[in-house]
């Protein structure tokens, strides 16, 4: 069910849309896709606020997973790709460079317990750590 603008027939503009399997997106459309600002809603406790182009997470973005991962950066084509900080559920943070949903280049992790790493990664693959 579709609530919002429309142009040509297409959803176009701000919108309301709850989809058959429970999820719901709220934001910005064009031409029947998500694009602009928005806020998608899965059943299952999934949340994503911010930048969308052409239907895909794109730009900046808060995604709330449902194990707890909260991930606050840049977005490209539904990945984390860019300056991005992760938290995760033990309360350690990751906060650096991202691309295609790997972390690639250099990051710091900050330890529940106050220690700091610095580090260099490739491709998802732990380069260095000091």
């Amino acid at each position: 069910m579709y609530e919002g603008n429309f142009m040509n027939g297409l959803k176009h503009g701000h919108g309301k849309f709850n989809l058959p399997n429970g999820d719901t997106y709220e934001g910005d459309f064009f031409n029947n896709r998500q694009h602009g600002s928005g806020t998608y809603k899965k059943l299952d406790g999934t949340s994503y606020e911010g930048d969308w182009r052409e239907g895909k997470m794109h730009g900046k973005g808060r995604l709330v997973k449902t194990n707890q991962e909260i991930y606050t950066g840049e977005f490209e084509h539904d990945h984390f790709h860019g300056e991005g900080i992760l938290y995760y559920p033990n309360e350690d943070k990751f906060e650096g460079k991202w691309s295609n949903n790997l972390k690639h280049g250099r990051g710091e992790l900050l330890l529940s317990s106050g220690i700091l790493k610095f580090q260099e990664w490739k491709r998802g693959v732990l380069i260095s750590e000091t």
